[in-house]
């Protein structure tokens, strides 16, 4: 029957209750890998194997429906009972298979490696942002041109930029890849795959074309029509900060590229994005809501040089990508 199913495969080998009582609990560990099978076991021989790969720091479900399969459901990890098994298996267990389907367990390990992922696009595309910030406004400081944006532009950008937008990344749809990648490894930390390395290297980007932001801004002059000064500096920055926090957000989608991946499978994200991304292009364009933050209109030239530096972190995680060099999130 476990070769019919798929679990018995070339290389795997069966043992039964009789070997299995032959071994100590050491000598189990170090062969259980070699093991896909284990036929007419006894309760507590259960517990042995499930100590023994927990012991190899494996995260142990269980399942079961008879009296005797409590203490083992008891001590995996996540002990599941048959929804037509007997009460006490229920109640030992952690969760009640109600259908009594086993498919349905696939079902909710995809959703669970959904929502990791969904955790660490958020994470990524978050600190990615929070950290440039940072980084910007300490050497705007240093390099003595001021401060490059106020607090109340600042507390825009991380609502209608980071914030909302980051969040719709939770409700990203599962990756057809995803039950396909190994299981995370008990204990591992959430950024291992390189995520604190990407969330560095994203933040250096923002961090370059933020700094050409306000470089253009206060020191620039197109054809001697238009004077740099601080304010624009400070409103380029706002903008730059903005739309390219707002673009990042696609990178962080998924592992390939944007151009691969369907737009509008994540409604919310396209919803929040596109309403921030308006919010920050117009706060300068109406005379009103600038006098009230603090911003001033842009000329034609600057919304170019906004253009154009808003799409490097995109095109920037294309080409990292398109080499395969990016990794999974």
């Amino acid at each position: 029957i476990a070769e019919d199913i798929g679990i018995l495969k070339a290389g795997l080998k069966v043992m039964d209750g009789t070997e299995l009582a032959s071994l100590t609990d050491q000598q189990l560990e170090q062969v259980i890998d070699e093991y896909r099978v284990f036929a007419r076991t006894s309760p507590e021989d259960k517990i042995r194997i499930v100590k023994a790969l927990q012991n190899k720091n494996e995260i142990v479900a269980m399942t079961g429906d008879g009296v005797n399969d409590a203490p083992a459901l008891k001590a995996a990890d996540v002990g599941i009972a048959m929804g037509s098994g007997t009460d006490v298996a229920k109640e030992a267990a952690d969760m009640i298979l109600v259908d009594d389907n086993f498919s349905t367990i696939v079902a909710a390990v995809q959703e669970g490696r959904r929502v990791y992922s969904n955790i660490r696009k958020s994470i990524y595309a978050m600190l990615g942002c929070n950290l440039s910030a940072v980084m910007i406004v300490l050497i705007s400081l240093l390099m003595g041109w001021g401060a490059p944006v106020t607090a109340i532009q600042l507390l825009i950008i991380k609502v209608v930029a980071d914030g909302i937008p980051g969040f719709s990344l939770c409700v990203e749809k599962s990756e057809s890849e995803s039950m396909k990648q190994p299981p995370v490894v008990n204990g591992t930390s959430i950024f291992h795959d390189g995520l604190f390395k990407k969330i560095g290297t994203i933040s250096l980007v923002f961090t370059v074309v933020t700094l050409i932001a306000i470089y253009v801004g206060k020191f620039v002059s197109f054809n001697g029509r238009v004077t740099p000064s601080r304010e624009i500096a400070q409103s380029m920055t706002f903008v730059v900060l903005g739309l390219t926090t707002i673009v990042h957000m696609y990178n962080c989608r998924s592992r390939h590229s944007v151009f691969k991946t369907n737009f509008f499978s994540n409604k919310l994200l396209v919803t929040t994005t596109i309403s921030g991304a308006m919010i920050i292009i117009l706060l300068p364009m109406i005379p009103f809501t600038a006098t009230i933050f603090g911003l001033v209109p842009l000329s034609s030239y600057h919304w170019l040089v906004i253009g154009s530096l808003s799409m490097i972190p995109l095109i920037f995680i294309e080409i990292q990508k398109g080499m395969n060099r990016f990794g999974r999130l």
